[in-house]
């Protein structure tokens, strides 16, 4: 998907390709989480909603700490004095 994506290809084609291999939609993978959802195809909204998700594109990353504030290449400790 992101490849495709990524390619230039069209969300709704990427959808039709979806639905046309019988590839479950999140919704009818785990229904019980989404019971709030009928239908069982994939849909253009969720197919723009996985591409932009932060925990797949790599933007959000577990356990990581900004550097604002720290020592020299950003690890805790002390800074060398001058002279």
């Amino acid at each position: 998907m992101f490849r495709e994506r990524a390619g230039g290809r069209a969300l709704a084609s990427i959808v039709r390709e979806l639905n046309s291999r019988g590839v479950p939609c999140p919704s009818s993978a785990d229904p019980g989480r989404n019971s709030h959802r009928t239908g069982g195809r994939w849909m253009v909204t969720a197919v723009a909603a996985i591409l932009e998700n932060p925990r797949y594109t790599g933007r959000q990353v577990w356990n990581r700490h900004g550097t604002r504030g720290r020592g020299p290449g950003g690890r805790l400790g002390l800074v060398p004095r001058a002279g």
